[in-house]
């Protein structure tokens, strides 16, 4: 089976990564394939900044809303979904452009993947309402004294990835640690891996403004149509960004305005963890400075990246 080479463009949310693999796969005659955990489900459009329809129709994109938030979705469903992606005959000769800032599924993509039970969803609901009662201090304090391995790899504030962690090792006596050390191998693809770096300050000033387009584009009304779902909270799609400041303006609890604010609040401090992840963990990434969505830096990125990958095309021949 002929597998295409692919190229992962990774970096942390408002970055611009849509924007130059749309430009690259133009450029490459390329198909673009999400990485993003979010822009998996079907029902946030808005509020993921999913591609448009247009964006769709110039370049094909795949393994956007797969699924409903009814349903969670998991590191190793996305990897079979590209394990069976690269089985269709119309990507044969074409490179793929993988872009998102989901850093376990491309970890998972060029690492190999630990095959971890599935835990029981009564679990995460008890764990959920202790981070709720506890709050994120006393919660990770005591997280640190159930699996001291994992409490040195997560933020004391990352909420889903704690009570993931913590989850594993009630459900399992291991920790995810141990889990990762036994996996599958990684897919046989070749691939060229590079990470935006942007500056801090335009970082933050695109989060911002990124979530007031969101909102100005029905955001509001998005969210408010999943609240009508009732679904669990422990469900991975309620992790969507903004989704929880805006199920608290519903309910009466803060303004709209807050619910902006705070929305905007999460999304910069969530950029914050994507960058030092892709930091820590994915250190043979090649960085890419980004300080600016401006057409001339977004031009200035395509040129580096695009040379990068005409040596990687090259040197596969």
């Amino acid at each position: 089976m002929y597998i295409p080479p692919v190229i992962i463009i990774s970096g942390p949310t408002a970055s611009g990564k849509s924007q130059i693999a749309m430009e690259l796969a133009a450029q490459f005659n390329g198909s673009i394939v999400n990485a993003d955990s979010m822009q998996i489900y079907q029902e946030s459009v808005i509020l993921n900044a999913r591609p448009s329809p247009l964006d769709m129709q110039q370049i094909p994109h795949y393994l956007y809303g797969e699924i409903s938030l009814r349903y969670p979705c998991s590191v190793g469903l996305w990897l079979d979904w590209f394990r069976e992606l690269l089985k269709q005959p119309l990507l044969s000769g074409k490179p793929l452009f993988v872009v998102g800032g989901t850093g376990l599924y491309i970890k998972a993509l060029t690492q190999g993947l630990a095959v971890i039970p599935p835990v029981p969803a009564v679990i995460k609901e008890e764990i959920e309402k202790s981070w709720q009662q506890l709050g994120p201090e006393s919660f990770y304090h005591q997280f640190q004294q159930i699996d001291p391995l994992m409490a040195q790899r997560l933020h004391p504030n990352d909420k889903q990835r704690l009570i993931r962690a913590w989850s594993v090792k009630q459900a399992t006596g291991k920790s995810l640690s141990e889990w990762w050390q036994t996996g599958n191998p990684a897919l046989p693809i070749k691939y060229l891996l590079a990470t935006l770096i942007p500056e801090r300050p335009f970082l933050y000033a695109a989060c911002d403004q990124r979530f007031l387009k969101m909102m100005k584009k029905g955001g509001v009304e998005e969210a408010a149509a999943i609240y009508q779902m009732k679904l669990p909270p422990h469900l991975p799609g309620m992790g969507i960004l903004g989704l929880k400041e805006l199920f608290a303006y519903f309910e009466g609890a803060i303004t709209l305005e807050q619910a902006i604010m705070l929305g905007q609040q999460a999304t910069r401090q969530y950029a914050k963890r994507q960058t030092t992840w892709f930091r820590n963990q994915l250190p043979n990434a090649i960085p890419i400075p980004i300080d600016s969505r401006e057409q001339a830096a977004i031009k200035k990125v395509t040129r580096t990246l695009g040379d990068q990958i005409k040596d990687f095309l090259a040197n596969l021949k």
